[in-house]
């Protein structure tokens, strides 16, 4: 049973017998009868029963606000311990609201706790610090110190997790130093398993040894069961890293009685089997080892805490070690099936197609651009062959006039196509955006949350991709201009511009009223200023970049000066941004003027606006 379920039952049960609450009908009576056996029932550790003891307490009193408070909450707590997070986030949100509403802090309190433990576990680490943070500032509100030393230890997890370990030390000690003030010695107890497991994390195992192993025997005969797995499995791994394998046998045996009593598909229980399995493959008891991911490969029907492919992984390479690799081979390979359908989701398809599709079009520009500079070269070749040649000047004049006017024709008519081509790709680049942000990275989201206690490079590569995949959806996604004006957007643009070792400045005139910019001319400008930062960050090398823009009631100029070598600047104005640009230009009537001097560049462009 946890120490936040037993707080919130103890509460109920007290508030039962003072009488709190008026209601004195037979319904609610059977109502606190159901809480009673509830509680019974999860000190037994029978969390299946107790469940349904909730919900018949809800059915005997559905009118009851404080029953049905702490239903939600004692539900929310029952799907944790068994590893149902996305299930268990909505009913922590409903049960904050609802503790709001009756005022009932503890429970508040409790949930706000429990709310950021599932972000966490669901990989929103800004809206668990926000929880956390929420829940500590109360608690230290209405003096429950206990309380503040559970949240601190909570957010020093949270630091922990994102590898920020002085931090999470910090707050570490931080709730220690609580636990001893209010004689808390579960949270006490938390304080070492969390410092314990961030060691293990970090690869320093005498240091997590050194930090548990004083307080274990204490803490095993504290008989609190979720704090004494929790604090055995840190000690555990560290055992068995660093080869004291008789140590960790000796724990292990102690232990067993209590992984069974705490129930087989908690959280807790599941983490120490893989650590039992770690244990027997050192000590080369392949056949005990297989049996142990068996069992886990059952129970992840239930909570799915280990990663199926590490499972079948795990047990191919016990059978193959026991000579049985016609049975380990297909184990192997489906496991290498289902991590190469994690790297081929639908959406990663879309990608590259979307990719090539837009590489094509790049293509086809710089061939209608050559095809146009190859026609200006041919007409300045005959040219020359009309001063040489009299009688035919005038035929080939007309000839020649006639096949550039009409393949002038021919070409502006199709960049007048693929302008409209380009629209439809923003389009496009818009949805992927979307699709990206709100598919790709929730799925890598839910496996990053799978492989949490791997601790291996995979984790680590998958953030990776995750990280890599928000970037590449918010450089996708167009900007809005509903809430914020087209200045803002450019200062928050290029304040957070990537470019090393260069100093990028931005300057706005003050008194010009931004709002009143159209949104379809702020956004060609957002987006032309894009392309003249990434000219100048591919070329020229700078070590400054200033950006000014002005604004009158007739027209906008954004004027971007650096000093950099600029040595492709030819090339660099030349080529398909460059066109890209005066195409977005042309469509707004704007024109652009560069030029350079002093060894800096200078680019301006000037928007007329529409009376």
């Amino acid at each position: 049973m946890t120490r936040t379920t037993l707080l919130l039952l103890t509460s109920l049960l007290f508030f039962i017998a003072c009488g709190k609450r008026a209601d004195n009908a037979p319904t609610s009576g059977n109502a606190y009868r159901w809480i009673e056996k509830a509680a019974a029932q999860y000190q037994m550790a029978n969390y299946d029963s107790a469940f349904l003891c909730l919900d018949k307490a809800v059915k005997a009193a559905p009118d009851n606000d404080t029953i049905l408070l702490y239903a939600t909450a004692e539900r929310t707590n029952y799907l944790v311990m068994n590893g149902r997070m996305a299930e268990a986030l909505p009913l922590s949100r409903k049960a904050i609201d609802m503790a709001k509403k009756l005022n009932d802090h503890e429970v508040l309190i409790n949930m706000y706790s429990t709310a950021g433990i599932l972000y966490r576990r669901l990989g929103d680490t800004d809206s668990a610090l926000i929880a956390y943070k929420n829940g500590a500032n109360l608690a230290k509100d209405v003096d429950e110190k206990d309380y503040v030393a559970n949240l601190l230890n909570n957010i020093g997890i949270l630091y922990a997790h994102t590898n920020r370990y002085d931090e999470a030390s910090s707050y570490f000690k931080q709730a220690e130093k609580w636990a001893l003030a209010t004689g808390d010695t579960i949270e006490q107890f938390g304080s070492l398993a969390n410092m314990s497991a961030m060691r293990v994390k970090q690869g320093k195992y005498a240091e997590a040894i050194a930090i548990m192993e004083p307080s274990f025997g204490q803490i095993m005969e504290a008989g609190n069961v979720p704090i004494a797995l929790k604090c055995a499995a840190p000690l555990l791994n560290a055992y068995v890293s660093i080869g004291r394998t008789a140590d960790a046998a000796k724990a292990m045996k102690e232990l067993r009685p209590l992984m069974d009593k705490n129930g087989q598909v908690s959280n807790a229980t599941m983490g120490l089997r893989e650590t039992e399995a770690k244990l027997l493959h050192a000590q080369k008891r392949y056949e005990a080892e297989l049996a142990v991911w068996n069992t886990i490969d059952s129970l992840n029907a239930t909570n799915q805490a280990t990663p199926p492919q590490k499972v079948l992984a795990a047990k191919a390479r016990c059978l193959f070690l026991l000579g049985k690799t016609q049975k380990a081979y297909p184990l192997m390979e489906k496991a290498f099936t289902i991590s190469d359908s994690l790297k081929n989701s639908d959406v990663e398809k879309q990608l590259s197609e979307f990719s090539i599709r837009y590489k094509t079009q790049q293509k086809e520009l710089e061939v209608i651009r050559l095809k146009q500079e190859k026609a200006e070269q041919q007409s300045q070749l005959m040219t020359i062959i009309m001063s040489l040649s009299i009688a035919c000047a005038v035929a080939l004049i007309i000839i020649l006039t006639f096949v550039y006017h009409r393949r002038t024709a021919k070409q502006k008519q199709e960049l007048v196509m693929h302008r409209r081509f380009i629209e439809g790709m923003e389009s496009e680049r818009a949805r992927l955006a979307r699709e990206l942000h709100d598919g790709t990275c929730n799925e890598l989201l839910c496996l990053s949350m799978k492989l949490n206690k791997e601790n291996s490079q995979s984790l680590n590569d998958l953030r990776a991709i995750r990280n890599n995949v928000r970037r590449i959806s918010h450089e996708l996604m167009p900007p809005r201009f509903d809430d914020i004006d087209v200045s803002e957007m450019l200062r928050d643009y290029l304040t957070h511009y990537p470019i090393e070792d260069c100093a990028v400045s931005y300057q706005a005139q003050e008194a010009a009223n931004w709002k009143t910019v159209p949104h379809d001319v702020a956004y060609d400008l957002y987006r032309i200023t894009q392309e003249i930062m990434g000219n100048i960050a591919k070329h020229s090398h700078p070590s400054f970049i200033k950006v000014k823009l002005q604004f009158d009631k007739h027209a906008i100029a954004l004027t971007a000066e650096n000093d950099g070598t600029n040595e492709n600047s030819a090339d660099e104005y030349s080529g398909i941004g460059f066109h890209t640009l005066n195409d977005r230009l042309k469509s707004i009537g704007g024109t652009a003027t560069q030029h350079s001097q002093n060894g800096r560049f200078t680019m301006t462009i000037t928007i007329p606006l529409r009376q």
